[in-house]
């Protein structure tokens, strides 16, 4: 049994949420249940981004979801299309090796339900600038 303790997946880094973060997250699924619509505005959101990325020419990975990668093909222009979008307000987040495979850097871009149309367009205006900057895209 001590080996199993020390070597078996489900004991390997387990532990209990903290109280905080359960209380959080009980509280996020009690909005969901009162505004139903923040869902359809998040995945009205996705479509937007997402959509806006692929017609400039970014690479997505296939991505569904509101946690969105941008594809960038080396480490170094990983780090100046973050540099860059950052020194013009977007917040975007860098990852490279080990993080991710060697071949795959991206940037990390998040989109959520209280974005608007607006801010959504921000967002792809920046990244088109970086990524022309950088020569990710034409």
């Amino acid at each position: 049994t001590t080996y199993l303790r020390h070597h078996a997946r489900g004991y390997i880094f387990s532990g209990a949420l903290p109280a905080g973060q359960a209380s959080v997250a009980i509280a996020a699924l009690e909005v969901l249940e009162r505004e139903p619509e923040l869902v359809e505005r998040l995945r009205g959101n996705v479509e937007q981004y997402v959509n806006g990325l692929k017609l400039l020419g970014f690479d997505t990975a296939k991505s569904v979801t509101p946690i969105v990668p941008v594809m960038t093909r080396n480490d170094e222009i990983t780090l100046e299309m973050t540099r860059i979008c950052r020194s013009e307000g977007l917040l975007v987040i860098p990852v490279c090796y080990p993080a991710v495979p060697m071949d795959a850097p991206r940037l990390r871009t998040c989109v959520s339900s209280i974005l608007s149309r607006q801010d959504i367009d921000f967002a792809l205006d920046v990244l088109a600038r970086a990524g022309r900057q950088t020569g990710l895209i034409v």
